[in-house]
C-alpha cells in the first residue's frame, strides 16, 4: 500500500509541470488526544508536511509525512515496579482537500508505530525481566478534519478525527486532535 502512495504521489507531482512555481509546501504541529479499547487516554503530538497538488475546481491532493510519539505522558502506577509504554511513529499520508471558506479533508495514512516496553523499578531488581520489548506494528488510519484558514491562507487550523488501525494491538481506536499549519510559501 505505501509502495502505491509513493508512485501515485510521484505521478502526481510530476504531471505539476508550473514553470514558474512549485507545488506549495505546509508544516505544522497536531497535538492530539487518543482513546484506547479499554478507556484510558493518552496525548500523542505530531509533526507534519504536506504539498497541495492542484486537481481542478479547488480540489487539492494533499500528500505528506508526519512523525509523531505516544507514551509522553505515563498513567501513575504503583511505586514498586513501573510498566511503560512509548512509541514513535512515521505515517505517509494522501488526504483530498477542498479549499473554500472552510476547508475540508479526507485523508489516509499508513506506516509504522515502533513502540518499546519497559519495566522500571524501585529497588526491585528488574534487569532479567522478558517484559521489556520493542515491537513494530503497521499502523493504517482514516482521518476527517475541517480546516478554518487564516491569515489569508497563510495559516490552517484544522480539527481532527481519526480512526486508527494498529496491526497487532487490537486496543487502537479513536483519535481527536488539532492540527495547526503554516504555508512556507509565506516565507
Amino acid at each position: 500500500m505505501r509502495a502505491t502512495f509513493v508512485l501515485a504521489s510521484v505521478f502526481v507531482l510530476a504531471q505539476h509541470t508550473s514553470a514558474d512555481a512549485s507545488p506549495p509546501l505546509s508544516v505544522g504541529l497536531a497535538p492530539s488526544t487518543y482513546t484506547l479499547s479499554d478507556g484510558s487516554r493518552g496525548f500523542a503530538p505530531e509533526a507534519f508536511i504536506h504539498t497541495y497538488v492542484p486537481l481542478g475546481s479547488g480540489l487539492f491532493l494533499r500528500p505528506g509525512a508526519r512523525l509523531g510519539a505516544r507514551g509522553v505522558l505515563q498513567p501513575e502506577m504503583p511505586e514498586g515496579v513501573r510498566i511503560t509504554e512509548r512509541e514513535l511513529t512515521g505515517l505517509f499520508e494522501a488526504a483530498i482537500s477542498f479549499n473554500g471558506t472552510v476547508v475540508p479533508t479526507l485523508t489516509v495514512m499508513s506506516g509504522l508505530h515502533v513502540r518499546r516496553l519497559g519495566v522500571e523499578g524501585d529497588g526491585v531488581d528488574v534487569s532479567m525481566s522478558h517484559a521489556s520489548a520493542t515491537e513494530l506494528l503497521p499502523n493504517i488510519s482514516v482521518q476527517l478534519g475541517v480546516g478554518l484558514p487564516l491569515a489569508h491562507g497563510t495559516w490552517l487550523v484544522e480539527p481532527t478525527i481519526r480512526r486508527e488501525i494498529l496491526i497487532g494491538d487490537s486496543r487502537a481506536g479513536w483519535r481527536f486532535g488539532l492540527e495547526i499549519s503554516i504555508s512556507l510559501d509565506a516565507f
